[in-house]
């Protein structure tokens, strides 16, 4: 069949009144265009479509569009960055997602951080969090000053995902300004954890030693690095804080991250480590504070932990069931297999399903 002919089924399709046809219409133009731009036509109808309050036609339009990164299919979408519609406005977000980062799309993208409609520059930014590089960065600094902080904490996270040598740069002379908030030296403490490098971590533990206020967010930060450094920093907030519920959750969270990150390095701290005794965390009241302490039993695996995790599994909190199922399939023994293969006929149908799921992986894994 040629093009031409092909393309004529599509319109045929795409003008049909049944929801089902105008679907396989829409999945045929890519077959029509593996690898080029669709043309005007072709592309008025995908954006007609993409306005469709038919959840499937939106849905599929969109996903059509996203393997179009070129000039004009761009342009097409800007004028979508403050449609009214939530559900357009994340069908948009989605479809730039998928183009990546294509200069075609910055380009388009870019020039918009400069609009005077503050949501527009917000929905970009959002954008860009999962598609910006490097050639990026030098506009979106100029977001750092806006006189809107979300801007700015949005451009911070930009900044943060493109992960260069820029944002690592930016974010240490940043932080040493005097004018900085709380929610901006937390939002760029959170970005350097993502860099994960070694000389990062000891900045984070030593920054601002004295602002009780940063505490909670180092911690959750630290948790990212896999190192001892962090492990003492977590630690001495627990000893140091004991009745700080939120730093109680936040350190056991980030040391709960150390413990399966670094399994056998976490064992040697914990045994070099004369105040951390993870029973006093297991036999607290608080779900949230069990929930991280479940996991760090089962990486430390002392005699007789599985009881312990018998009498979470025999309970009724979701949360616990779950982590403590996380906690035995890192057990190949079999007493921690067949407290699993149990758990899948749990009342809990999500505890049921992760007990299943970790079943069907370890078979995998043997095979």
């Amino acid at each position: 069949m040629s093009n031409d002919d092909l393309k004529k089924q599509i319109i045929k399709k795409l003008n049909s009144t049944d929801n089902v046809d105008i679907m396989y219409g829409l999945e045929d133009i890519k077959d029509l265009y593996p690898d080029e731009s669709p043309d005007d036509e072709i592309i008025d109808y995908l954006i007609t479509y993409l306005r469709s309050e038919e959840v499937i036609l939106q849905e599929t339009s969109a996903r059509i569009l996203g393997h179009y990164p070129y000039k004009k299919v761009v342009k097409k979408l800007t004028p979508f960055l403050n449609d009214p519609s939530i559900e357009i406005r994340n069908a948009v977000n989605l479809i730039f997602h998928n183009l990546g980062n294509k200069k075609e799309v910055f380009d388009e993208l870019l020039p918009h951080l400069q609009n005077e409609d503050e949501d527009i520059i917000i929905f970009i930014l959002d954008i860009l969090i999962k598609v910006a590089d490097d050639s990026c960065i030098e506009v979106v600094l100029e977001s750092t000053t806006h006189k809107n902080e979300n801007i700015v904490l949005k451009a911070f996270e930009v900044i943060g995902s493109i992960g260069s040598r820029k944002s690592e740069d930016f974010f240490v002379n940043k932080l040493k300004e005097k004018n900085l908030d709380i929610n901006q030296k937390g939002t760029i403490i959170l970005q350097i954890s993502k860099l994960k490098k070694d000389y990062l971590e000891s900045f984070i533990i030593d920054y601002e030693k004295e602002n009780e206020s940063l505490l909670s967010i180092k911690c959750k930060s630290l948790g990212l690095f896999g190192k001892k450094k962090s492990f003492l920093f977590l630690t001495n907030i627990l000893n140091n804080y004991p009745d700080k519920q939120s730093l109680l959750t936040y350190s056991l969270e980030a040391i709960s991250k150390l413990a399966k990150s670094c399994p056998d390095d976490f064992k040697i701290w914990v045994k070099e480590c004369n105040t951390f005794n993870i029973d006093t965390y297991i036999l607290s009241e608080k779900e949230k504070v069990q929930k991280h302490a479940i996991i760090i039993l089962g990486v430390l695996k002392p005699p007789g932990y599985i009881d312990t995790i018998i009498s979470f599994l025999k309970g009724n909190k979701k949360s616990l069931k779950e982590n403590s199922l996380d906690a035995l399939s890192n057990d190949d023994s079999n007493k921690a297999m067949s407290l699993i293969r149990l758990m899948q006929f749990d009342l809990d149908q999500e505890v049921a399903m992760k007990a299943r799921l970790i079943i069907q992986t370890k078979t995998l894994e043997v095979e």
